[in-house]
């Protein structure tokens, strides 16, 4: 007011003079309106830049809680498995950002869905990527789905079976499959190692303990426990339960172990159903380019018998130390080695010779687990027999690496091509055939014996 008053500024001179520090101070501008704007300006600035930082501090907080947070406690449950690196770190102790992701699904699907550790600690990360995703986009009204975690077991004609099985039972009832494929001494191959993937099942390569699970780790996770609902038909194990009836309870999961199809009560309608899962397997381009090129070389195998002949001993099967009655039991064994004897080259030979008698220009595709039944056949039917180039690889009697594993999955997919099969009763492989193909077929020992 003083500034903008000319009488008091001349008062203020005359009374202290015209030069003093007062007058001088009197007639001082005041800041320009660009430099009060410019400070303003600058003090909001300040303020804006403070407050996103907290907000950034409390996100990064926030975030460490939900993940960091269950790293200390994961730990514990997953310190044996193979993705340890998730908790190791670089050198400086930084977790990947993508692996700490990945600890964060495994944690969710263990609080809120109902996991249990067991499968999740040797899982792959993109199937536990997998199973988050199926678990969050399935959920409705805030209800989590129902799971049913299948683990077949033994050779690959018992695991296909036991799994279109499951396939089978998880589409109608509208559950998650979870599949534990382990490598064991029936079958050395995964299964994206035979087949096309399933982008609807989840798959586990391995568990960290056999059956029964540890009685420490069900302690530390009853409450998941207790809402799954167990299924073994493996009869030499404890607790086993072969053959009894599945039933589907809403709420619950269901975890189901066996070589078999899973029993829901009438026998040919689970039959029909696995029948029709069963053509959602798919083989690698390696196991069909088998197939082709034999079609190729020997003409199309619809044109065909095809004849399984499985006469090996069991102890045979397996290379090295094997013991057959304990891995089997003894009364499975008995029947086995039973149906194995009438099983033989001979009763499968006599009943291609009445077939021959019946229509001269018929021929056969054979597959065996004996090469040397392939070399006797040719001499004894030039010319009508066909086959995979078993003899390239050597004998597979006793072997079930990747490079045999293909080679049986190949012989399944052809005899499930011809017209008709001579098969092997008590065998797995054979009755997968009769899945696959609802041509006609008969067995050594029931319907045509030597």
């Amino acid at each position: 007011p003083v500034r903008q008053n000319r009488s008091c500024v001349s008062s203020a001179d005359q009374t202290f003079g015209e030069h003093s520090e007062v007058a001088k101070m009197r007639r001082l501008p005041g800041p320009p309106r660009w430099d009060r704007f410019a400070q303003k300006t600058w003090r909001d600035f300040v303020r804006y830049v403070a407050l996103a930082a907290c907000v950034g501090i409390a996100v990064s907080l926030t975030a460490e809680l939900l993940v960091g947070g269950y790293e200390d406690e994961a730990k514990l449950f997953f310190r044996d498995s193979s993705a340890v690196g998730i908790y190791q770190g670089d050198e400086d102790g930084q977790v990947d950002s993508r692996l700490r992701w990945t600890n964060f699904e495994r944690e969710e699907l263990r609080r809120n869905h109902g996991v249990p550790v067991v499968f999740l600690e040797k899982m792959r990360p993109d199937m536990v990527r997998r199973l988050f995703n199926l678990c969050v986009t399935r959920a409705t009204d805030g209800e989590r789905p129902q799971i049913l975690f299948a683990d077949v077991r033994n050779g690959l004609g018992n695991r296909i079976r036991a799994l279109s099985s499951a396939i089978s039972f998880a589409e109608d009832n509208d559950m998650i499959l979870v599949v534990v494929w382990e490598e064991t001494i029936h079958l050395q191959a995964k299964f994206h190692e035979l087949f096309v993937d399933l982008n609807t099942v989840v798959f586990v390569e391995e568990l960290p303990e056999l059956w029964p699970l540890a009685y420490s780790r069900f302690l530390a996770e009853k409450d998941l426990w207790h809402n799954i609902d167990v299924y073994n038909y493996m009869h030499v194990e404890q607790e086993s339960e072969k053959g009894k009836l599945i039933t589907y309870k809403p709420g619950r999961n269901i975890y189901f172990r066996g070589c078999e199809m899973m029993n829901i009560g009438n026998l040919d309608e689970m039959r029909e159903k696995a029948r029709r899962a069963i053509h959602q397997l798919r083989p690698v381009p390696q196991v069909q380019k088998l197939v082709d090129r034999l079609e190729e070389q020997y003409g199309a195998l619809s044109q065909k018998v095809g004849v399984h002949i499985r006469g090996l001993s069991v102890q045979q099967e397996f290379t090295g130390e094997f013991d057959a009655e304990l891995e089997y039991g003894s009364d499975s064994l008995s029947k086995m080695e039973y149906w194995r004897q009438r099983s033989s080259y001979e009763a499968f030979a006599n009943e291609m010779k009445r077939k021959i008698k019946r229509s001269p220009r018929i021929k056969f595709f054979v597959a065996t687990d004996a090469p040397e039944d392939i070399k006797r056949l040719t001499l004894q039917f030039p010319g009508r027999i066909s086959h995979l180039p078993q003899l390239q690889l050597g004998s597979c009697a006793g072997r079930r690496d990747l490079e045999c594993s293909r080679m049986a999955l190949a012989d399944l997919l052809a005899l499930a091509r011809t017209k008709q099969v001579l098969g092997s009763n008590y065998s797995s492989f054979s009755s997968v055939v009769a899945l696959l193909s609802a041509r006609a077929f008969r067995r050594a020992g029931i319907e045509f014996a030597a």
